[in-house]
Formats: C-alpha cells, structure tokens, sequence
C-alpha cells in the first residue's frame, strides 16, 4: 500500500536528515579549516551531497503534496484556503529574513531540520485520521481537523525550501568557485 500520506513521512524524515548534516559538521567541529579558493573539502562534498539528497525529496515532495491538495481541499475553495494560509507564512518568512544576522547557519539549519520533524510527525497523523477512509472518495475533505494538518505541513515546507535555499547558497557558491578556478 504505497499511499502519499505514508510516504511523505518518510520524504519529510530524510530531508531533516539531509539537513541536519551543517548541523553536526559545525557541532562536532568536523570543519578541516580549507581556503578560500582551495579545493573542496570533505565537509563541503558531504554538504553537497546532503543538499542534493534534500533537492530530491523537494522533487518528489511537490507532486506528493498537489496530490493532497486536490484529494481533501475541495477545487472551488483551494486557491481562498491556499492564499489565505499563505499571510502568516509570509509575515514568519519576513521577520526571519529580518533577523537572519540575529543566528548562526547551524542553527537555522538545526530549525529546519526540527520542523521537518514536526512535518513528519504530522504527516503521520494525518495518515492515522485518513486510514479508514477510502482513497479517492470525496467526502469533504474528511472534517476541518484534517485540512489544517495539510494546510500547516504546505506552510511549513514553504518556509523550509526558501530558508534551505538561502542557508545552501554559500555552499553553491563555494562550488561554483571551485569549478570556475580548475576549469571543471
């Protein structure tokens, strides 16, 4: 039984694993001190190595989630309920970029890595609640109780692509400058 609600959980899981490899190379100080302009260390491939694992998951996590959506938010309603949960995503989204200096990369890291756990932890339950229903049937989107777990895990995966992005760029960046400078 291969249902989306089952297999997000497991998406949501090795994205915070992927995510959370910053975390343990700034905790356990695992850093080989390389220089600027020098060849990528081994941190930095094992960083591109979990960042390309998370882009993967973000590939199969937005087919996984337009699924949700058209299986329990009804169409004449999903854009109203889509954008009107997108106001506080925005407001979060502006106060951490506003504050962004305020913390260090691991710890925005360590952030992500936490709501993707509470992502998977909620995905779960909405496995729980969906479980005696039939796949397909459309029942108006099985009570409210279950729209707000899909609407809050949208919410948070949003919130956690942007600040993935944002948290990774250095790495592209060291990359880029190691492929412009040895011509690879």
């Amino acid at each position: 039984d291969l249902r989306v609600e089952k297999y997000m959980q497991s998406v949501f899981l090795i994205s915070a694993c992927s995510l959370s490899i910053p975390v343990f190379i700034k905790t356990f100080e695992l850093g080989s001190g390389g220089y600027k302009g020098g060849p990528i260390t081994f941190e930095g491939k094992l960083q591109l190595f979990g960042f390309l694992v998370f882009e993967f998951m973000v590939g199969i996590f937005w087919p996984s989630m337009m699924k949700m959506r058209a299986q329990y938010v009804p169409e004449d309603v999903r854009s109203t309920v889509m954008n009107f949960f997108r106001i506080p995503l925005n407001l979060f989204v502006c106060v951490i970029l506003y504050n962004v200096a305020l913390f260090p990369l691991s710890a925005m890291f360590g952030m992500c890595t936490l709501f993707l756990c509470a992502s998977a932890f909620l995905q779960r339950k909405l496995e729980l609640i969906t479980a005696n229903k039939l796949p397909g049937k459309e029942e108006a989107f099985f009570g409210y109780h279950s729209l707000n777990i899909l609407i809050f895990l949208v919410d948070i995966k949003n919130v956690l692509l942007f600040l993935s992005f944002k948290l990774f760029l250095p790495v592209c960046v060291k990359i880029r400058t190691y492929l412009r400078i040895f011509n690879v």
